[in-house]
């Protein structure tokens, strides 16, 4: 699990929620803006088709356009971790889009066994698609570009942590 610590970030943003929602607005409209270098990296790589029989209708139907518009950033100032005792702030890079998040991840798992091998051909047919793996989404893109981006996510925070402790101070 890769994990990078930005101090201040779980309190400014519980302090947001309470005095300012709209800063907060502002805040994930940032973090969006400064996630968008991955989010086009992991749309470069998305193929138009994902596999021959893999239709683009339903709920878990592959579509690539809707895979897109999937990538969202998720931002929480409080979340429980087993085996980490407390709770911490946490900025997500996810896909929402569930036919986007079958294609990032099958095969994740491996292992595959009877009855359950058309997940083997499945998976097979992704990677022949993509060249690539499980993990053939947005984890590629964040390895790639993690350093930018934490520097990016913590300026983002700071200066909104600078405007919170600034209008604290004046309704002292």
């Amino acid at each position: 699990m890769a994990r990078n610590d930005i101090r201040g970030m779980q309190q400014t943003l519980r302090e947001l929620r309470k005095f300012n929602p709209d800063l907060l607005k502002e805040l994930k409209k940032d973090l969006t803006k400064q996630a968008q270098p991955i989010f086009a990296d992991t749309a470069a790589r998305m193929p138009e088709v994902a596999a021959s029989q893999w239709g683009s209708k339903g709920r878990t139907g592959y579509s690539r356009a809707r895979a897109i518009r999937g990538m969202k950033v998720s931002v929480r100032a409080a979340k429980r971790v087993k085996g980490i005792r407390g709770s911490y702030a946490s900025i997500n890079l996810t896909q929402s889009n569930a036919g986007g998040a079958i294609w990032d991840q099958a095969g994740s798992r491996g292992n595959y066994q009877p009855p359950r091998q058309r997940g083997l051909a499945f998976n097979a047919a992704l990677t022949r698609s993509t060249g690539r793996g499980a993990q053939r989404g947005l984890w590629p893109s964040v390895v790639a570009r993690r350093s930018e981006i934490e520097m990016n996510f913590r300026l983002s925070i700071d200066r909104t942590a600078r405007i919170v402790n600034l209008r604290m101070q004046q309704r002292i």
